[in-house]
């Protein structure tokens, strides 16, 4: 009698596919709201967890010549002290949203806070585990003052800097005013 012994081995690899990819994120007037696509099998995954950091940055000031006028103006640069990383997390520790939904695509997320830099990312997530994140999408909500309406700067890959020019004026003096944000 002949005995055959057969050994399953299970092993879960990360393909991109298994990876959500997040495709837009939208200004709403009291939040974002945040679209992906995933190519994964729904009913293999629970839902999505979308995961919120707040990044810290620097401002720096200083008055120059703007656009090359003779006027002087003031420059407000916002500059993240942590670095753009595919692979590397910020150090505040993130809020948590949890879609238990698989078919879902698009989530509001409420409370941002604005002026400050987030970063947002997705994974897929089991009974057992949560799979790999999402490559990082930043975004900052600016709301200076009355003279410019919210603007938002997104960054997904390399490079990303926004700038809005509007006039400050104070004691009567009107200066010309650029706020550069590098994300």
């Amino acid at each position: 009698m002949k005995r055959v012994l057969v050994f399953i081995i299970c092993a879960g690899f990360v393909i991109e596919k298994d990876i959500p990819n997040i495709e837009s994120v939208i200004t709403l007037s009291d939040g974002l709201l945040v679209q992906w696509s995933w190519k994964g099998n729904a009913d293999s995954i629970d839902g999505f967890k979308i995961k919120v950091w707040i990044v810290e940055s620097q401002e720096q000031g200083y008055f120059n010549l703007v656009n090359g006028d003779q006027i002087p103006g003031l420059t407000l640069n916002h500059n993240a002290l942590e670095k753009f990383d595919q692979e590397k997390l910020p150090k505040s520790k993130p809020r948590i949203i949890v879609i238990s939904d698989s078919e879902a695509r698009e989530v509001k997320i409420d409370d941002i806070k604005y002026n400050k830099l987030h970063e947002i990312r997705i994974l897929t997530y089991d009974g057992r585990e949560d799979g790999p994140l999402s490559g990082p999408t930043r975004i900052r909500l600016i709301k200076p003052d009355e003279a410019i309406n919210v603007i938002a700067a997104q960054r997904q890959n390399n490079d990303c800097v926004a700038t809005v020019a509007t006039n400050l004026t104070i004691y009567g003096e009107t200066y010309f005013h650029l706020r550069n944000i590098y994300l």
